[in-house]
């Protein structure tokens, strides 16, 4: 848990964040600027002739972006809406190309390959069936690409796209993953915000996600707009094999943890509020790409674990290099209690 609690240093203010200040506001002046440049002139947007919903943060790590768009996308389709995906393919072989890998009549068009496509979008690949998913990081190319190929959509969903101004937003959802405690307010790199939370003026609708009220008071300061609380699930613990795990019998077993996500701190409190005692938790960078046998990380703590538990954005890098290490992953998913509201919200867009 080292690893975990300097991760969530950034969330906390420091005295270093305090040092970091002054680079913080050059920061955030270089993201209002570019902002400010794309808003004053709307000109230099490129504007769909599909309805474009955006999903985004101003807070760095994770915020349940993924979750929250498959919801949204299982929900559109759900009500009769012909809805597609664009996600940037973050750090995959694909990003600098524009490559559709999912239709309407087959959930997948190439191998699940992360290195290829990135981790998110191979989520979508997993968890979505009949919807349109395009990865790359050119949106505007995306956004054609689908309209071309797809003339009726009656939305584009953008993942993690709330920074990127150079494609015109008909409505901006901004996620906020809830913590436990004061968290630190300052723009990057003193803080966690990626921009000031002055940028919340041009959100359209604020997810709060989770039971906390840290952000709270950030929101409530800058901007009213309409709240949408929601929560992560669990679905369940699964095998290799996709077959469920009974909790009774992981709690009997030595569990670690091994994952490669932006709040690690947040799969590990999941976990714990299951009943679950992890002994050890194998803290990766964001985005790992587990290139080496699991028992390489695990070490000489092998013969000391029954079990590894670990994410579904992890699992299908995980999975090719843990042949000789049982290991399970834990499925969960967004749900929202206001979810008339939120179809209202879609429905005036």
């Amino acid at each position: 848990m080292l690893k975990a609690k300097l991760v969530g240093l950034i969330y906390k203010t420091t005295l270093l964040s305090y040092l970091l200040w002054p680079a913080s506001v050059l920061y955030s002046l270089i993201a209002g600027f570019s902002r400010n440049n794309y808003f004053n002139n709307t000109n230099k947007q490129f504007r769909p002739q599909t309805k474009v919903i955006s999903i985004g943060n101003i807070v760095s790590g994770g915020s349940g972006k993924t979750p929250f768009t498959i919801y949204l996308a299982e929900l559109l389709k759900k009500n009769d809406f012909k809805v597609a995906i664009s996600h940037r393919g973050y750090k995959g072989k694909l990003e600098d190309s524009i490559t559709q890998i999912s239709d309407r009549n087959k959930s997948k068009l190439l191998p699940c390959d992360p290195s290829e496509i990135g981790d998110e979008p191979l989520l979508y690949l997993d968890q979505l069936q009949g919807i349109p998913v395009i990865v790359g990081k050119n949106r505007k190319q995306a956004i054609k690409s689908l309209e071309t190929k797809y003339g009726d959509l009656d939305f584009i969903l953008l993942d993690d796209s709330f920074q990127h101004h150079k494609v015109k937003h008909d409505h901006d959802f901004v996620l906020f993953k809830e913590l436990s405690g004061e968290v630190n307010s300052f723009v990057l790199p003193a803080g966690p915000l990626r921009e000031s939370p002055k940028a919340l003026k041009f959100a359209d609708t604020i997810v709060v996600v989770g039971q906390g009220k840290s952000w709270q008071q950030i929101i409530s300061k800058h901007h009213k707009k309409p709240v949408i609380k929601g929560q992560f699930m669990v679905k369940g613990i699964f095998d290799r094999h996709d077959n469920r795990v009974s909790l009774e019998s992981i709690r009997q077993k030595r569990i670690a943890l091994i994952s490669a996500i932006g709040r690690p701190e947040s799969f590990h409190n999941t976990v714990n509020k299951l009943g679950i005692s992890v002994i050890k938790h194998y803290i990766m960078p964001d985005h790992y790409s587990y290139s080496q046998p699991i028992e390489k990380i695990i070490g000489d703590d092998y013969d000391d674990i029954d079990l590894l538990l670990t994410t579904e954005k992890d699992w299908p890098k995980i999975k090719q290099y843990s042949e000789k290490v049982d290991i399970c992953r834990l499925k969960i998913r967004f749900y929202t209690p206001d979810e008339e509201l939120l179809l209202e919200i879609i429905k005036s867009i």
